[in-house]
């Protein structure tokens, strides 16, 4: 295992931290991320790496150079949602995540299921995997399956890369943004779908719970899915809907919708402190300009404007009941 990394030098910068890990608690809404992200720069004293153990009860190396993994640090980074997370697992369940990133959500689904219990992780790019191996190793959790490789409709490889307007040396900021159809600092990766690997590792297991974060992907992994849906093995599913990263690949709201309903899947919004509310989809919206730069008011605006635009959805199948 990699050497421990330091933690925040400073008295000061620790105690903040530690009151925006509180007030994330407290009040778990979308958006804390602007407000950590603007108080970062003043906290981190010139730390690049830290070993954190968070409010999940889990460890993990964390690289402040990746804007998610700084959100994990501050306990910000999808806070509904690992709440939803720790809430729809049983022991003894089968978890699969698909953009594992550095392993925040798989780490929290292995504890939660236990030994008993299964995660199977998907993540392709290098350096993000990498560090998934460690966390996992960090935790000891011998219940996780890590699987270097990308998710979609059918067996084979496929390029990921970053958006060409991601400054070269800046390229370790947007390790959580390697997208399909994007040149940037291009890989290769193996490419699987779910349903040929539920047939093969998962034989007639029920899955409880598969968690998709795919930069725009979401559409592909889904059709790679469509057996496993059909025979009614999936119980719940959180997908992100992001329209930004959707467009990019050719894809609007509804292709990452349709599937899921066509398969008799009912689709929620995790709303305050975890409740959550149906949801549908009235109108595809249209694609705002995001201008660079700006104060916090202007990042607050444009979180409210995305909040149609950019969010996730948790599908429950149309014969289960869960808690609301």
């Amino acid at each position: 295992m990699a050497g421990e990394a330091a933690r925040l030098p400073s008295r000061t910068g620790r105690s903040i931290a530690a009151g925006a890990r509180l007030a994330a608690r407290i009040l778990p809404v979308k958006g804390w991320m602007l407000v950590t992200e603007r108080l970062h720069p003043h906290i981190s004293d010139g730390v690049t790496e830290v070993v954190h153990r968070t409010g999940y009860g889990v460890t993990l190396r964390l690289d402040f150079n990746d804007y998610v993994q700084r959100g994990i640090f501050y306990g910000a980074y999808e806070s509904q949602e690992l709440n939803f997370t720790r809430r729809v697992l049983r022991p003894g369940d089968v978890m699969i995540d698909v953009g594992a990133h550095v392993g925040i959500f798989s780490l929290v689904g292995a504890r939660t299921v236990g030994s008993s219990g299964e995660v199977h992780a998907f993540e392709p790019i290098a350096f993000n995997y990498s560090r998934l191996l460690e966390n996992v190793e960090r935790n000891r959790l011998a219940n996780v399956h890590t699987n270097q490789a990308a998710i979609g409709a059918e067996a084979g490889e496929i390029s990921l890369g970053l958006d060409p307007s991601v400054p070269v040396n800046d390229a370790s900021a947007w390790q959580a943004g390697y997208a399909v159809g994007q040149a940037s600092r291009a890989v290769t990766t193996p490419l699987l779908s779910l349903d040929d690997y539920a047939a093969s590792h998962l034989r007639d297991r029920p899955i409880r719970f598969i968690k998709v974060d795919v930069e725009g992907y979401e559409p592909r992994v889904l059709a790679g899915l469509r057996q496993t849906l059909a025979a009614r093995r999936v119980d719940v599913l959180l997908v992100e809907v992001n329209l930004y990263a959707l467009s990019r690949s050719g894809y609007g709201i509804g292709d990452a919708v349709r599937p899921l309903q066509s398969a008799g899947y009912r689709p929620y919004r995790i709303g305050s402190f975890g409740a959550l509310r149906a949801w549908s989809q009235k109108d595809e919206p249209a694609i705002t300009r995001r201008p660079a730069g700006g104060g916090l008011w202007r990042s607050l605006r444009m979180g409210l404007e995305d909040r149609a635009r950019n969010f996730n959805l948790v599908w429950v199948r149309d014969d289960l009941q869960l808690r609301r």
